[in-house]
């Protein structure tokens, strides 16, 4: 099941225009969040998609843990984290392979 739900995800074909401007508003708001949350004096932590779920270690998942006062934040591993992921990842990392017009991008 997951190999035909990542090959299903290949050869996509994006309007790299309207993407671009997607990405740069998303970029915007996000920027303006962490302003806000850095001006009310909010804590939070900071972790990317990639080193949640791509990474060599866990340390973004301690960091997480750590942030908020629960689970464990030290010695983990990402066997361990992967173990107690209820669902598997079904998308290709490798966006040369997902996108068809990759070049028009980079």
């Amino acid at each position: 099941c997951e190999t035909a739900h990542k090959q299903f995800g290949l050869g996509i074909k994006v309007n790299t225009t309207e993407m671009m401007m997607e990405i740069t508003m998303r970029r915007r708001k996000e920027e303006k969040i962490d302003a806000l949350l850095d001006e009310f004096e909010v804590p939070y932590v900071s972790v990317s998609y990639d080193d949640l779920f791509y990474s060599e270690t866990a340390d973004a998942w301690s960091n997480v843990f750590r942030f908020l006062g629960v689970g464990p934040t030290e010695g983990l591993t990402m066997d361990r984290v992967k173990q107690a992921m209820q669902f598997a990842p079904t998308s290709n990392r490798d966006h040369s392979q997902t996108l068809q017009d990759i070049e028009t991008i980079a």
